[in-house]
């Protein structure tokens, strides 16, 4: 993505018209993961992969296209290195991401999709709004439209984690 977001603005800046909708993006992230959904299942019901050889196929993917994309951009793209501090404050959202990731394979392994997608989703509504309000403190700044809005999304989370 990062790659044509940089073909974009190099051709707009040529005054061709490669302006991406927001409608692309999100056609463009809906494929990719609704693919990375349905191989996750198909090779852990279909071939019974463990989930630890699902992960290290998962992050050995991404570690390829990371080089990839690393080899494909210009010296402007890539930035500085980072320094051993910057690399310690990435090493906890990093190990979070590795345990969701096992978590979410297993729990995709136990459940049917019907039970595991509804409750899922619900949680990523859930959590980053809690982040947002006790770390972030964004309750305090909250208007009214905002606050109903979350209580209406609250009721929903609650009504589709109830139904399983």
């Amino acid at each position: 993505m990062f790659s044509l977001d940089n073909w974009r603005v190099k051709h707009v800046s040529d005054g061709e018209n490669g302006s991406w909708s927001v409608i692309t993006w999100v056609l463009i992230y809906s494929i990719v993961w609704g693919v990375e959904m349905f191989l996750m299942r198909y090779f852990s019901v279909t071939f019974g992969m463990s989930v630890p050889t699902f992960v290290a196929g998962y992050y050995g993917g991404s570690l390829i296209g990371a080089i990839i994309v690393r080899l494909i951009s210009n010296a402007k793209e890539v930035g500085k290195p980072l320094t051993i501090e910057q690399k310690k404050i990435a090493a906890l959202p990093a190990i979070v991401a590795f345990v969701c990731m096992v978590l979410h394979v297993w729990v995709k392994q136990l459940t049917p999709i019907t039970v595991s997608q509804p409750l899922l989703q619900a949680a990523e509504m859930i959590f980053p709004t809690l982040v947002g309000f006790y770390i972030f403190r964004e309750r305090k700044s909250l208007t009214a439209k905002e606050k109903t809005a979350i209580i209406i999304t609250a009721v929903g989370s609650a009504l589709i984690i109830a139904s399983y």
